[in-house]
């Protein structure tokens, strides 16, 4: 049987150990093995509450508000939403996210990005795609730039159920809102005002709704001043859905309202309440007490004080901590 050059060379080639083709085949997986796993090490996302070092971030402008108890359910803000930006009707590729509850009388939620102060994805972009914008402090992804590697949208705070951070596979790039250069299209063609800027102030009346909104509690003391000092990064999304009351209780008083959220994620609301007199001295303070408050949940709250007097009470400062809720970490007490 006669041989060809080439079944002479690699029979000399494996003679002396390795054949030219197994070389080849080798030394392509050994590169592939690592260019991967450079990706796969630039790219692993950190765990949640460890941010890379970012410096100084400057905090953003502000963020889109959705107020639930006003919208519809039209879907504009969506559809405007992937039109202004990608030219199409496609809702996934919307960089809000729409969300109805059939349960709570198809309520309906919009979830927006809160540009956080503490931005996790900005942490955890390994490429700088994802960057803070210098006219609006938004923190926005250069399509450019990502490699769709999903890492930001994994170190979201919403995730996994609910990330602000969405990922197109067509084009393998993460997206999200971008406050479109400071004037949200939302915000603008929202046909009832449901869609608001954080960093502006509204005055909303449902015609025949508001009229008949209990905003006292049977009871209350009267001439009792209330000081509402919220803090903590999500302090605005705690919303009363009454006028806060003193009421007199057996050996002192209670302090009674109701709260409600917006938000798509749980909120941690810490709170508890100080008493002062009319010359603005502390005469005690309430139990602090901490609540899990999800979506659309209506929270009625009371804080208990014992004082021989009540009449010396001139004024009440609610004093609150609100962030999100850690699954695990936080309890209710």
């Amino acid at each position: 049987m006669s041989k060809t050059i080439e079944d002479t060379a690699i029979q000399e080639e494996q003679g002396a150990g390795v054949s030219r083709r197994g070389f080849l085949t080798g030394g392509g997986i050994l590169a592939g093995a690592a260019v991967m796993g450079g990706m796969l090490a630039g790219c692993a996302p950190q765990a949640k509450g460890e941010l890379a070092s970012t410096g100084d971030v400057p905090s953003a402008k502000g963020h889109v508000v959705h107020q639930q108890y006003i919208c519809s359910g039209c879907r504009t803000c969506e559809l405007t939403c992937v039109l202004s930006h990608e030219q199409l009707i496609n809702p996934r590729l919307a960089r809000n996210t729409v969300m109805t509850d059939v349960q709570q009388a198809y309520l309906t939620d919009v979830l927006y990005c809160q540009q956080c102060d503490d931005a996790r994805c900005l942490a955890a972009c390994p490429t700088g795609a994802l960057h803070v914008d210098e006219s609006t402090g938004a923190r926005v992804i250069d399509q450019d730039v990502c490699v769709g590697c999903q890492t930001c949208l994994n170190a979201c705070v919403f995730a996994p159920a609910a990330s602000r951070i969405k990922y197109n596979p067509e084009t393998n790039t993460c997206f999200k809102c971008d406050l479109c250069g400071g004037d949200p299209m939302c915000v603008k063609r929202c046909p009832l005002g449901a869609s608001q800027l954080s960093w502006e102030e509204y005055t909303v009346v449902r015609p025949g709704l508001d009229d008949y909104v209990e905003k006292s509690t049977e009871g209350a003391l009267e001439g009792v001043t209330f000081t509402k000092e919220y803090t903590g990064p999500h302090a605005g999304k705690a919303m009363d859905e009454q006028d806060w009351a003193l009421v007199a209780a057996d050996g002192g008083v209670q302090v009674k309202g109701q709260v409600t959220s917006s938000d798509g994620a749980d909120l941690r609301v810490k709170m508890h309440c100080d008493f002062k007199d009319a010359s603005g001295n502390v005469l005690g303070s309430s139990d602090e007490h901490m609540w899990c408050m999800s979506i659309h949940e209506h929270l009625p709250l009371e804080f208990s004080f014992a004082i021989d007097d009540p009449s010396q009470i001139a004024e009440v400062v609610l004093v609150g901590d609100i962030s999100y809720w850690v699954k695990g970490v936080d309890e209710e007490y």
